[in-house]
């Protein structure tokens, strides 16, 4: 089934992309992009608890990116250009 294709999924994704369509927004979702690894493997050899960790940061991005509907490439520039850096 589709991310969308649920009236709860669409009053969700209105609602995250409202939360993110503030001033600034794509600077705090880059921020978010680098923090949570989103395009970096999680895996961290020998720390089974540092690389569940990640994974679970990841998880928490792709949603995000799931809701506001990034594309990969949108996801890929917002890593790329850190513009979380302030």
């Amino acid at each position: 089934m589709r991310l969308l294709s649920r009236p709860r999924n669409r009053r969700l994704s209105a609602a995250y992309r409202r939360a993110f369509a503030a001033p600034g927004a794509e600077a705090a979702l880059a921020d978010l992009a680098h923090f949570c690894r989103a395009r970096r493997a999680p895996f961290v050899a020998g720390d089974a608890m540092a690389t569940g960790v990640l994974i679970g940061r990841q998880e928490v991005f792709h949603r995000i990116a799931r809701y506001l509907n990034l594309s990969e490439e949108e996801v890929w520039e917002l890593v790329s250009d850190r513009q979380g850096d302030v």
